[in-house]
C-alpha cells in the first residue's frame, strides 16, 4: 500500500462485540475481532441499516458476532446487518428474516484519531460548497433528512454540517482517516462525522447507501447492499489521500481492449491550453466575437506549448435552445464551417451542451413525453424550466446518441457537458428497474461510446466525482468562478481554492477544471495572482475566458506569466501541506454572501507546495497574516 499504515479495528469502545477469532483479512491480521496499526492507531466497523427513520444494527439490538470474514449485528425482528471485509474496504448489507422497509444500509466505525480537529464535507455534485469543517456533536435527523432532500441549486450552497458525499477525511492530528466510495453501482452514498462523546480522542463515522428515495420494502429472505467503501488510516496525511484515490475508478486508457482489461489505470488527461467565451460574453458569444478572440489568443499564446494541444471553446450562446443542439443565426459560418477554419490553424475545437436538459417550450418535449422522467423538471433561473432525458427509454437514448454523433461530425473535438447532475434525479425510470445512478451510468455511456468512436474529450461540469470519472476525460472541481450577476468577485476566489483542496483525491485521478484565471478589471492585481496560483496548483489545464479583444495589455501579462502557466500545463498538482486548516469553520460558507457582505469567511489551506519545491503562501482573508514566518498581505499570494 505504498507505506501506507492500514488499521481495522472491529470491537473497540462503545460499539463492542463478543468477536474471539483468528485469521487473515486480505492483507491484514485479524485476531480477536481487532486490527490494530503499527503506530496505534485503530478504527472499528459495525454494520447497521435505518429502519423507519431510526438507526438500527451497529450494537444497538444486541451483541454482534464473528462471521468469516467480517461480523454481523442484529437489526430487531429476527434481522441482520452484516459487515464484509477486505484489506482496504467494507460492506454494509441487510439480509432479512421478516419482511421490513430498509432507508438505508451503513458502516459505522469508532476511530482513534488523537488530536483530530476537522473533516473534510464533500458536496454531491461539481458546484456543490465543499471544504473542511471542525468535528461537531452528531447531526439530527432532521439535519440528515434536509441535506438528503437537498437537490439542485439548493444544494450547491449547502453549508455541509450534516453529511458529506461520497467520501470523506478526518484529520489534523496524530493520524488521518480516509473512507469513500470508489465506484458507485447503485445507491448515492454520503458520510456523518461526529465526535464520540464517550472516548476521548475518538470520533464517529458513518458511512451510509441510499436515504434519497423511496426505500427498500423487502420480503423474508431478501438481501439489500450498500456500496463498497475503500478505507485509510496513517499518519501520513498525504499517503493517505494518495492511497484512498489509487482504489477510485478511472477512465481506461485508449488502446485498453476490452475496457475493462485495464480500468482504472489510464493516466491522467493531458492538460490543455486555450480561450472559452464563458467568462465575459456569457450567452452573448456570437461568431464574430468568437473568430475575433481566436486570433488573440493564437497570438497570446504561442510561446507556450501544451502537450493536449490548443483549443477554441464556444459556451453556451451557439445552440437554438436548450435542447436543440444546432446553430443558431449568430453563428452563420454553422459549427462546423468554425470548427474547420479553428482546425486549418493548427487549434481544436470544441462546444458546450447540457446533454440531459430540454427546454420544455420544444416540440420534442411534447411529441415524446415519454423520453423524459416524469414528475421533475430542472428550473434554470434564466432559461426556464427544463426537462430530463431518460435514456431508459431506446429511443430517448438514440436521440442523445445521434446529438454526439451530430457534433462529432460537425468537427467537435471536446464536449464540455454541464448540468449532468439533473440526470441523478429522484423518480421513476421508463424501463421500470434502474435507479438514478445506473440510468446516470449508462447515459455518461452512451456520449463515451461515441467520443472514442470519433477521439473526443469529455469534460465534466456539475456533475458528482464517483459516478462521472470512468467516462469522462476531465471534472469539474469547484462552482463558477464568476457569474453574469457579479461579474470579477473576489469571494469566487476563495471559494475555487477551498473546493479544489476538499477534492484532491479525485484531482490526483482525472484532469480537474477549477475554471479560468480572471484578468479583467476590477479584480485587483493581488486577487488575480491569488487566482492564477490556484489555477497553477490544480494542474488541469490553462484557458483565458475575458474577452481579448476588450483586455487591456497590462492585465494580459499576468495571465502569461510561464511559472504559472507551465505549472497549469505540467499535469502534477500542488498539495497543501495539509488539507485541514488550524481554524475549521463549523459550517461552510457562501461565496454569493461573501460579496454581497463584502466580507471573506471562507478558510482554505494557507501553505501550498510545488511539484519543483516552491512553497506557496496563500491568505484568503481581509487582514494580514503571517504564515510560515512571512507576513502576507490580505487576498494574496507569497512566493517567497
Amino acid at each position: 500500500m505504498r507505506g501506507l499504515t492500514w488499521a481495522l479495528v472491529v470491537g473497540l469502545g462503545a460499539l463492542a462485540c463478543n468477536a474471539q477469532t483468528t485469521g487473515d483479512v486480505g492483507m491484514l491480521v485479524y485476531t480477536d475481532g481487532q486490527f490494530t496499526s503499527a503506530d496505534g492507531l485503530k478504527a472499528s466497523f459495525l454494520p447497521a441499516a435505518r429502519i423507519a427513520g431510526v438507526w438500527h444494527g451497529a450494537g444497538r439490538d444486541g451483541a454482534c458476532r464473528a462471521e468469516t470474514p467480517g461480523l454481523s449485528c442484529p437489526l430487531g425482528d429476527g434481522n441482520r446487518a452484516f459487515l464484509d471485509m477486505t484489506a482496504n474496504s467494507v460492506l454494509g448489507r441487510v439480509e432479512l428474516a421478516v419482511p421490513a422497509t430498509i432507508e438505508a444500509v451503513a458502516v459505522e466505525a469508532d476511530v482513534a484519531l488523537p488530536g483530530a480537529r476537522a473533516w473534510i464535507s464533500n458536496g454531491f455534485q461539481s458546484w456543490s460548497q465543499s471544504g473542511a469543517l471542525a468535528i461537531g456533536a452528531e447531526p439530527s435527523a432532521d439535519d440528515t433528512n434536509a441535506a438528503l432532500a437537498s437537490f439542485g441549486d439548493a444544494e450547491t450552497i449547502r453549508d455541509g454540517a450534516a453529511l458529506s458525499w461520497w467520501y470523506t477525511a478526518v484529520g489534523g492530528g496524530a493520524g488521518t482517516f480516509v473512507a469513500g466510495v470508489t465506484e458507485s453501482g447503485h445507491n448515492k452514498a454520503w458520510a456523518q462525522v461526529w465526535q464520540n462523546a464517550g472516548a476521548k480522542d475518538h470520533v464517529h463515522v458513518r458511512l451510509a447507501s441510499g436515504g434519497t428515495a423511496a426505500p427498500m420494502i423487502l420480503g423474508a429472505g431478501k438481501r439489500a447492499d450498500g456500496e463498497v467503501w475503500r478505507f485509510a488510516l496513517g499518519q501520513d496525511e498525504k499517503t493517505a489521500l494518495a492511497d484512498f484515490a489509487v482504489g477510485l475508478r478511472r477512465l481506461p486508457k485508449a488502446d485498453c481492449a476490452p475496457a475493462s482489461a485495464c480500468a482504472g489505470s489510464r493516466d491522467l488527461l493531458a492538460p490543455m491550453l486555450g480561450w472559452n467565451s464563458w467568462y465575459e460574453l456569457w450567452d452573448t458569444t456570437d461568431e464574430k466575437l468568437a473568430r475575433g478572440n481566436f486570433a488573440l489568443a493564437q497570438t497570446a499564446l504561442t510561446p507556450f506549448t501544451a502537450t493536449a494541444g490548443k483549443w477554441l471553446v464556444v459556451d453556451d450562446s451557439w445552440q437554438k435552445a436548450w435542447g436543440d443542439w444546432t446553430p443558431n443565426s449568430k453563428f452563420p459560418s454553422g459549427i462546423d464551417g468554425l470548427a474547420k477554419d479553428v482546425k486549418a490553424q493548427g487549434w481544436h475545437f470544441g462546444v458546450w451542451l447540457a446533454p440531459f436538459l430540454v427546454s420544455d417550450k420544444l416540440d420534442l418535449v411534447k411529441q415524446h413525453p415519454d423520453w423524459f422522467l416524469p414528475g421533475v423538471s430542472y428550473l434554470h433561473l434564466k432559461n426556464g424550466s427544463m426537462k430530463i432525458l431518460d435514456v431508459t427509454n431506446p429511443d430517448a437514448a438514440a436521440h442523445l446518441k445521434g446529438v454526439i454523433e451530430q457534433l462529432a461530425t460537425w468537427g467537435c473535438e471536446i464536449l464540455k457537458i454541464d448540468f449532468l447532475f439533473a440526470g441523478l434525479y429522484e423518480a421513476p425510470r421508463f424501463d421500470g428497474k434502474s435507479t438514478p445512478i445506473q440510468s446516470y451510468r449508462a447515459a455518461l455511456q452512451i456520449i463515451r461510446d461515441v467520443a472514442d468512436k470519433h477521439g473526443m474529450r469529455l469534460v465534466a461540469v456539475g456533475a458528482p466525482p464517483v459516478p462521472t470519472l470512468e467516462y469522462c476525460d476531465g471534472w469539474r472541481s469547484g462552482t463558477d468562478i464568476a457569474v453574469e450577476n457579479f461579474g470579477p468577485a473576489w469571494a469566487f476566489l476563495p471559494n475555487q481554492l477551498r473546493d479544489f483542496a476538499a477534492r484532491i483525491p479525485y484531482c490526483q485521478v482525472i484532469a480537474c477544471d477549477v475554471d479560468p484565471p480572471i484578468l479583467r478589471a476590477p479584480l485587483p492585481a493581488n486577487e488575480v495572482d491569488f487566482g492564477l496560483w490556484t489555477v497553477a496548483f490544480a494542474a488541469g489545464g490553462y484557458f483565458l475566458s475575458d474577452d481579448l479583444q476588450k483586455l487591456p495589455t497590462d492585465r494580459l501579462a499576468p495571465g502569461l506569466d510561464a511559472k504559472r502557466l507551465n505549472l497549469a500545463l505540467g499535469g502534477k498538482l500542488s498539495l497543501p501541506t495539509s488539507i485541514f486548516p488550524d481554524n475549521p469553520p463549523m459550517t461552510l460558507s457562501s461565496a454569493i454572501l461573501d460579496q454581497i457582505a463584502l466580507t471573506t469567511t471562507q478558510i482554505v489551506p494557507p501553505i501550498w507546495n510545488t511539484p519543483d519545491g516552491q512553497r506557496v503562501l496563500m491568505n484568503a482573508s481581509d487582514v494580514t497574516a503571517t504564515i510560515d514566518g512571512h507576513v502576507v498581505q490580505p487576498h494574496s499570494a507569497l512566493a517567497p
